[in-house]
């Protein structure tokens, strides 16, 4: 997936087989449908599955917690024990 920069924000591009996939769903749905109604209906499962991940994502954020730096914390353990030790 290439990047895109717009303005300086840039955001990934997606790929033309991802668009002509939506398209034919579309169409498809268009031949038993009307086609606004065809539309709509891709449209409808795009942002369902976008608001699914999105809850997703979130919950995996909320369960993640804060990052700790643990090397760094067992490092300063050390360092303060040995300053501990040669000062005595």
């Amino acid at each position: 997936m290439t990047v895109v920069s717009v303005e300086g924000m840039s955001r990934p591009r997606m790929p033309p087989a991802l668009w002509f996939g939506l398209a034919a769903v579309a169409v498809a749905l268009a031949l038993v449908l009307d086609t606004w109604l065809a539309l709509v209906i891709v449209f409808a499962a795009l942002a369902l599955i976008a608001a699914v991940l999105g809850l997703l994502a979130r919950a995996a954020l909320e369960e993640g917690g804060p990052p700790v730096p643990e090397q760094a914390l067992e490092e300063a353990r050390r360092t303060t024990q040995t300053l501990k030790s040669n000062g005595q």
